[in-house]
């Protein structure tokens, strides 16, 4: 057998091990929410994000000057679309993220904060298919950049703002 054809034959038939044990896995543990996440589907999941939203999302830096009431406005709209899942202090610990999958980040955690204006301001507006985080396209592009304002704050929030 020609030795191209044989690698190519091997690495199907590896493909197709991988697949078949992952399907299996799946239908012996079900797709509940309730257990935590095997570090690779956590690993995978995060690289999928990633990966989707950069590729998206372009090299925008936020256009809103960092401003008590431009802060303020933020954390109101916080408040009010994202503190139920996030929490008032973006720790994700509230009890309806408890039992989400994939789990609701820590916004103040280096793996969001990391993330460009641009790479937030695109999950905010469009959301994040097949997880719990909506699209907020109603909101207007300046209250959308303000809530990227805010999660920046997030890190260095004071007890008096939560």
């Amino acid at each position: 057998m020609n030795r191209d054809i044989r690698t190519i034959l091997l690495t199907v038939l590896a493909g197709a091990v991988l697949i078949g044990g992952g399907l299996l896995w799946f239908i012996y543990h079900g797709v509940s929410a309730q257990e935590d996440p095997s570090a690779m589907e956590t690993a995978l999941a995060n690289w999928v994000r990633n990966a989707s939203v950069s590729v998206s999302s372009g090299t925008e830096k936020n256009p809103i000057p960092q401003t008590p009431e431009n802060l303020k406005e933020g954390r109101e709209d916080f408040e009010n679309m994202c503190a139920g899942c996030h929490a008032n202090n973006g720790s994700g610990t509230r009890t309806m993220a408890a039992h989400m999958y994939p789990r609701s980040p820590d916004l103040r955690a280096k793996s969001t904060q990391d993330l460009t204006d641009a790479e937030i301001f695109y999950i905010i507006r469009n959301g994040i298919r097949l997880s719990g985080m909506p699209a907020w396209p109603r909101q207007t592009t300046e209250d959308n950049w303000k809530l990227v304002l805010f999660i920046r704050h997030l890190p260095a929030l004071r007890p008096d703002e939560e």
